[in-house]
């Protein structure tokens, strides 16, 4: 006899552990695609993203993006982030908020889908034994290590939204409310794609787990296909689905891809160790493509054995939600993903799972060596689930924690070594970046992943590179001057041995058209004084990016190196302006004015000007060109002491402080103040 408490103890069990398993993630940062989307995209930032938001494709952000070709229309998600963000600002905090809410909220509406499926198949009022079993089979939708994926990472939360608005769907359709029903499943259409299998659902439902002799009642689920239907179609009107090959054309390549596909997903719900956002990267292996046969094989004879065992018939049809949410990811239609597969497309198809537990678990009752043996095996795999889910979402917290684990999981993967070396170079953390760096370009396979992964490489080397290596400086910008040329093959070489770049024209042009490297490109050019391309080039990325103070402060540093003074105060004003709370701008605005009055009243070609100018330029980090300055003064009086404090700068700008030490040792006796001056430049160098 099950007490009649026991299911409702048994969910808010399962509540509790979900919320302890998930609340630390509500520290984390902002990571991966949350960037592009939410953090740097302006577009969610005002009541007006609203309106892009059912105009615009998904990926229609600030910057340009690789997966902006996808052509996804998720209205429903882009308008609830500009909602977040008038709630939160840029605070990540409230963000996983909402996404922890959402995951919760859709295991007690799963759970409750299930307790209404398993009443319906007894000839009996729903008991304490059916919560009870219900309550139970939300343990993998709460826990299985699929979940962080959709809970932990803000941008995953498609599915979380989608789940939501089906499961809302659900209880409008069991209780009969089909105009509703059918508009929670629109709605779920406009969060993610996924959606667009619910009436097949609800089809093989309704033929499935009818009783014997009652008719299908096929006409509402008519009525929801054709509503659904009817809003893809809308949908396409406004983003056109696109779509490009990834593993080659015909019969044999797609029944590969789908097997692979499918096996994949049945693996990571059987064997969730060591989730990963990566695990779906190409190649497909063998056993992928076996088990997805099996699977597929499986599925065959329950459905043949369901012909004449209508008692099989409850469990297909719960198998159904397992396996049709799965059909849209499954590349039968080859999308342009990087990924072929994700752990976090098993969020809805967790549902199927559900239901096979409570189904299965529910005639154990009663039966005390059964139930306990199921007791057991459930018990074992909630602290597996939940163990694996907790490390997981600490994954999550940041850039640098996700792609350090991602490295570690798997040192071959091309694209987690390029990730976390864009990581490691935003913080700052050369060494690493540089390390990283290197083995995306020794990992990348294709020309085009090779392009891609040797600009990172000479990004983050010019900025290890000091200013007066200039031959280094000058073959690193050669490199990039000969990808950005339509027919150019430059050659890299240093951390591998030398190989010639040919991307294809595609990725070329997506690859050079970019604010990185077009910001990159400029910098080298500006570093080995070709300061008219480098101000050109910045001048235009300005214009077209107003919105980046990066942008306006390369600017303003290439007219000061120029010596245009007028100018470069000209653009540090307007860029005040646009961000006065930018403490990096006003910092370079005092600098600039400070050189600028030190210069502006000195005679032109006097030796005071060049000290002077020599002396500015290596304060506003031109460096080379600061040395060029100071050099014929310094040349022409060699033993001055009087000159002690800018030949340091001198040998300090060219990372020789031991001969900085010896300029002050010479002139600490003849010059003992001006000594003294220039030991507080070392000392703070």
């Amino acid at each position: 006899m099950v007490p009649r408490s026991a299911g409702r103890l048994a969910a808010a069990a399962v509540l509790v552990a979900a919320a302890l398993v998930f609340t630390p993630g509500l520290g984390g940062d902002f990571v991966w695609d949350d960037n592009v989307l939410i953090r740097n995209n302006e577009h969610v930032r005002s009541l007006a993203g609203l309106k892009e938001a059912f105009a615009r494709d998904f990926w229609f952000t600030s910057e340009p993006s690789a997966s902006s070709e996808a052509g996804y229309y998720r209205p429903v998600v882009k308008a609830a982030w500009v909602l977040e963000y008038l709630a939160f600002g840029g605070s990540p905090l409230g963000f996983r908020a909402v996404n922890l809410l959402l995951h919760l909220c859709c295991v007690v509406l799963a759970g409750r889908w299930v307790a209404r499926r398993l009443a319906a198949a007894g000839s009996q009022p729903a008991g304490p034994a059916v919560g009870l079993a219900a309550a139970i089979s939300m343990l993998p939708f709460a826990l299985h290590p699929s979940r962080p994926e959709s809970v932990a990472w803000i941008s995953g939360g498609t599915d979380l939204w989608m789940a939501f608005l089906v499961l809302l769907g659900l209880e409008a359709w069991d209780r009969r409310r089909t105009v509703l029903a059918a508009a929670a499943f629109v709605a779920a259409l406009f969060a993610k794609e996924t959606a667009l299998v619910v009436p097949l659902l609800l089809a093989l439902d309704a033929a499935l787990l009818r009783p014997p002799g009652k008719a299908g009642g096929f006409r509402p689920v008519a009525a929801v296909a054709a509503s659904v239907a009817l809003a893809f179609a809308a949908r396409s009107a406004v983003i056109p689905p696109r779509y490009a090959p990834i593993l080659g054309d015909g019969s044999l390549a797609l029944a590969l891809r789908a097997a692979a596909s499918f096996g994949f997903y049945l693996q990571r719900l059987v064997a969730p160790a060591s989730p990963s956002t990566q695990a779906g990267v190409f190649p497909i292996g063998a056993v992928a493509v076996a088990t997805g046969f099996l699977g597929a094989g499986l599925l065959a004879v329950a459905v043949a054995l369901s012909v004449r065992r209508r008692g099989l018939r409850p469990y297909l049809a719960d198998a159904a939600w397992l396996a049709g949410p799965l059909l849209p990811v499954l590349n039968i239609v080859p999308l342009h993903y990087k990924m072929f597969a994700s752990e976090r497309f098993l969020y809805l198809p967790m549902l199927g799972v559900c239901a096979l537990v409570g189904r299965g678990i529910r005639p154990t009752f009663g039966r005390r060596r059964l139930l306990l043996a199921a007791g057991a095996v459930v018990a074992a795999a909630a602290v597996f689930w939940g163990t694996a889910s907790a490390e997981h979402v600490g994954h999550f917290d940041s850039d640098l924690a996700l792609w350090s684990y991602e490295r570690r999981r798997d040192p071959r993967n091309a694209y987690a070594a390029e990730m976390l070396a864009r990581t490691a170079w935003d913080e700052r953390m050369l060494a690493d970046a540089r390390q990283a760096a290197e083995d995306a370009l020794r990992l990348a396979a294709t020309p085009d992943e090779q392009a891609q992964a040797a600009a990172l490489w000479v990004f983050i080397e010019q900025e290890a590179t000091p200013d007066w290596e200039q031959a280094r400086l000058s073959s690193l910008r050669e490199l990039l001057d000969g990808l950005a040329q339509p027919d150019g093959h430059p050659t890299v070489s240093g951390p591998i041995p030398p190989r010639r770049l040919d991307p294809s024209p595609k990725a070329r042009a997506k690859l050079t058209s970019s604010v990185t490297f077009r910001t990159q490109r400029a910098i080298l050019h500006a570093r080995t004084t070709d300061l008219l391309f480098a101000e050109a080039e910045f001048r235009a990325l300005v214009a077209a990016f107003p919105q980046r103070p990066a942008g306006w402060a390369n600017l303003a540093r290439v007219l000061a190196w120029k010596q245009d003074w007028t100018a470069a105060q000209a653009v540090l004003a307007d860029a005040q302006s646009r961000f006065p709370a930018d403490s990096a701008l006003a910092s370079l605005e005092r600098r600039v004015d400070e050189v600028a009055r030190r210069i502006g009243g000195l005679p032109p070609g006097s030796e005071e000007r060049l000290l002077a100018t020599g002396e500015g330029m290596i304060q506003l980090g031109a460096e080379d060109l600061g040395r060029r300055h100071l050099e014929p003064v310094l040349a022409a009086r060699p033993d001055d002491p009087a000159l002690v404090r800018w030949r340091v700068r001198y040998h300090l700008a060219g990372d020789r402080p031991d001969l900085a030490r010896q300029s002050i040792d010479r002139a600490r006796q003849a010059a003992p103040k001006l000594a003294a001056e220039a030991e507080a430049l070392l000392l703070e160098h």
